[in-house]
């Protein structure tokens, strides 16, 4: 496992947007038309600009397979954001489609509120789709989790791919809320590896143990939601 260079942005983009191409929650902001391929590639773009300056972007040895973490807090308004929001919206959005993102966004960022502490989020995680199935994204996913634990992060996620949900709980995720818009996605969590000991030992700050009970109940409803 590697870190990307910036050189390897063509490669990075190139990946997701074949592994993306038929994901819901993308194909909810991208326009579908004669431009849909470019305009993903440019969203995928995008996303390794903004996840290479305040973030990691990691690529397996193979160069078969990506994962795109961003830390939010150090994403600060400035030129380099304003032109990168910029390039989002000309290049791939288009303003028929800024406000359903802005919109979305606005309610992923409400649901993550639920919980509280620094985050390490895990944006896109994405194979060469002729090489799935080899163990790449499992090994990509745990080079996250590492990462994640290395800085005390909670490591938080989104998927609307339902056939990806055992391996995030398999992995150790716990899924803590769901958001339906028109497709439904699925929120993950794993929180920092000091409050999982904390938990499971004999102490624990008070802290910690009431926002495990908030999560604990959140779990539970989402699994709920998703038997009915």
């Amino acid at each position: 496992m590697t870190e990307a260079r910036y050189e390897d942005k063509a490669l990075v983009a190139g990946i997701l947007a074949s592994a993306f191409d038929q994901n819901a929650s993308v194909n909810y902001i991208v326009p579908q038309d004669h431009r849909r391929k470019d305009r993903l590639l440019q969203l995928m773009t995008y996303a390794f600009d903004v996840c290479f300056h305040y973030g990691k972007v990691l690529l397996s040895d193979d160069h078969m397979a990506c994962a795109l973490i961003t830390f939010p807090e150090q994403r600060k308004f400035g030129w380099r954001t304003i032109t990168q929001d910029w390039q989002l919206v000309s290049r791939c959005l288009g303003w028929s489609r800024l406000q359903r993102t802005l919109s979305r966004e606005k309610a992923i960022k409400k649901k993550q509120e639920q919980l509280s502490g620094q985050f390490c989020y895990l944006w896109f995680i994405g194979v060469n789709p002729e090489q799935q199935g080899r163990g790449n994204g499992t090994a990509l996913l745990k080079e996250v989790m590492k990462i994640a634990a290395e800085q005390d992060r909670i490591l938080l996620l989104e998927t609307s791919v339902e056939q990806n949900i055992p391996w995030y709980e398999r992995a150790g995720l716990i899924a803590y809320d769901q958001l339906d818009l028109g497709y439904r996605l699925y929120f993950f969590q794993r929180l920092p590896e000091t409050v999982q000991s904390c938990i499971g030992g004999t102490y624990c700050e008070k802290n910690s143990s009431s926002a495990m009970e908030k999560l604990s109940s959140l779990a539970a409803a989402a699994r709920h939601s998703r038997r009915t």
